[in-house]
């Protein structure tokens, strides 16, 4: 049962994370439709493979 517990409060830390980066990568993507000459695409490339890399995450969690 304490494992149980440890995986949901997991998925739910992750789940935070996701919708964190989820969040920057809007931020960045409209940051850089707004003002293009100061874009920042290596920024958001990061993001967006954060991005991807919890999503992995979350559906090992199941």
């Amino acid at each position: 049962m304490p494992t149980e517990g440890l995986r949901q409060r997991d998925r739910a830390t992750v789940e935070q994370e996701r919708d964190a980066a989820q969040q920057l990568v809007d931020n960045i993507t409209m940051f850089m439709e707004a003002d293009p000459v100061s874009a920042d695409g290596p920024a958001l490339d990061r993001a967006t493979r954060r991005l991807e890399a919890l999503n992995k995450e979350l559906e090992s969690l199941g």
